[in-house]
């Protein structure tokens, strides 16, 4: 990835965790449940960024002895990490919010305004700058960051109600609607990760689909032991034997595998290899 990707990273990285830590704090002072869960999904949104930042320049080293497949799978182990802690975070304040739903005094709502007001502002200028990126990487990160606009929206929302009704309970259901939506996007993502350590074939990728518009040319007579599987969840591979229909020269079946190559790549499967076979006598 470019230095400018790079920079861009470390900058939202930085904006996130140090308004991650303010809330914390403001959370505590206020008394706000909601608080204290946008600051969970801030501290997870810090984790990715500082995941994504860091396996961005861990992902410029190219393959070696130790890992032939290069580094790219890293950034799925940090996925799956970051999703497990939100998992657990987010059941916890579930079942804080839950517990105290209907015992709790109403929190410090100007306190609450005000840092629901920063949080508006600071996770749009992190959005609109990675927004301005080029890489799937950062489209990503800056995607959480517009997610992170529309829940501190809902909080100041929220803070203005009880403001002028004093209605406590808001904020446990505000708090409740922040853990139960982080919990099923991390939900999620865990799902996709464990896929990709499972090695199973993508989503969007039809296995047998592919056999078929192989095997649709009439110099292949059969397609067998077919391996499909993703590095880290956006780079596809895939290796397979290929029965050729007659005896051909070097050059005919150099054509072939061209070919074959070429249609598997507009598939979305980029690292490609093709084991040639005779067809048996």
């Amino acid at each position: 990835m470019s230095q400018r990707s790079t920079k861009l990273l470390r900058l939202a990285f930085w904006l996130n965790i140090s308004f991650a830590v303010f809330e914390l704090i403001g959370g505590y002072i206020s008394g706000s449940l909601a608080i204290l869960s946008d600051a969970l999904h801030d501290f997870g949104d810090s984790l990715s960024l500082g995941l994504a930042w860091y396996f961005q320049h861990l992902s410029q080293r190219r393959s070696d002895d130790k890992f032939s497949f290069g580094y790219a799978r890293f950034s799925t182990l940090g996925a799956l990490v970051n999703s497990l802690i939100l998992i657990l975070g987010s059941a916890f304040l579930l079942y804080l919010s839950i517990s105290t739903f209907c015992e709790r005094e109403a929190p410090l709502t100007g306190w609450m305004m005000i840092i629901a007001v920063i949080g508006v502002v600071i996770n749009t200028v992190a959005f609109k700058t990675l927004h301005s990126g080029d890489s799937l990487n950062e489209k990503t990160a800056a995607l959480h960051l517009l997610e992170d606009v529309v829940g501190w929206i809902a909080v100041l929302i929220g803070a203005i109600v009880m403001y002028f009704t004093g209605w406590a309970w808001i904020d446990s259901l505000l708090s409740v609607a922040i853990a139960v939506w982080i919990g099923t996007t991390a939900v999620r993502q865990l799902l996709k990760s464990t896929g990709v350590f499972m090695q199973s074939v993508p989503p969007g990728i039809d296995l047998d689909e592919v056999c078929r518009a192989l095997e649709a040319d009439p110099r292949v007579r059969e397609v067998h032991n077919v391996r499909i599987w993703s590095l880290d969840g956006s780079d596809h591979v895939v290796s397979m034997h290929v029965v050729l229909d007659s005896d051909m020269r070097i050059s005919e079946v150099e054509a072939v595998r061209r070919e074959l190559k070429s249609q598997l790549q507009e598939r979305g499967l980029m690292e490609v290899t093709l084991q040639f076979e005779a067809p048996r006598v």
